[in-house]
């Protein structure tokens, strides 16, 4: 029912209650004091309370439908932001400039893409899980990669001896990847290895 209609009936509702009082009068004097007028007067009352209480519930529906908001002025919910993201990995492949070892070095990886930083974790040789290292938030970029939010690559400068070397963290396409480089036998050789670690379940 519109507000409209709903006028229109408040409105009639109102002309007929004011106007019934009079109409009970009138028919008080033209029918006297003969037996038909009490049963038309009391009819006339009944359908003046009727009215009454009809006018009031329909005030009510009224005020509780004004006092909806509708549906597009609802407040639009919020939606959550997975702050952290836990990676587990499989089993490592390290290649170096002479051959290549599978090993499960490395077991998991927590990435705060709010924070900026990881932590990942490693399997020591007698088999505990052990806290490697944790990046630097001003030398990391995150979300570098489209199929991931929580991808990131790190890049920092080493030293390796006498000799400054560059270590390069990446993670992104389901996969783990650590990459060592630094010069030997002074300026004419450099040592790089890589290891690559995929990725075989994920932990919000």
């Amino acid at each position: 029912m519109t507000y409209f209609e709903i006028s229109i009936i408040v409105l009639a509702s109102l002309f007929f209650i004011l106007g019934l009082p009079e109409v009970t009068a009138r028919t008080s004097r033209k029918l006297g004091g003969s037996k038909d007028a009490v049963p038309i007067i009391n009819i006339i009352s009944k359908a003046r309370s009727i009215s009454v209480i009809l006018l009031c519930v329909l005030g009510a529906h009224i005020l509780t439908r004004s006092e909806t908001p509708p549906a597009d002025s609802l407040p639009t919910p919020i939606p959550t932001i997975i702050q952290t993201r836990e990676y587990q990995f499989d089993q490592c492949k390290t290649c170096d400039n002479n051959s290549c070892t599978d090993s499960r070095i490395y077991s998991r990886i927590i990435v705060d893409r709010i924070g900026k930083k990881y932590s990942l974790f490693s399997i020591s040789p007698n088999g505990v899980e052990v806290k490697n290292q944790s990046s630097i938030a001003e030398t990391c970029q995150f979300n570098d990669a489209e199929d991931d939010p929580f991808s990131f690559t790190c890049r920092n400068s080493l030293r390796y001896g006498k000799s400054n070397g560059t270590y390069t963290i990446r993670l992104g396409h389901q996969r783990l990847t650590i990459e060592k480089e630094y010069p030997v036998n002074g300026q004419t050789e450099y040592f790089h290895s890589s290891t690559t670690c995929p990725v075989i379940s994920t932990w919000m």
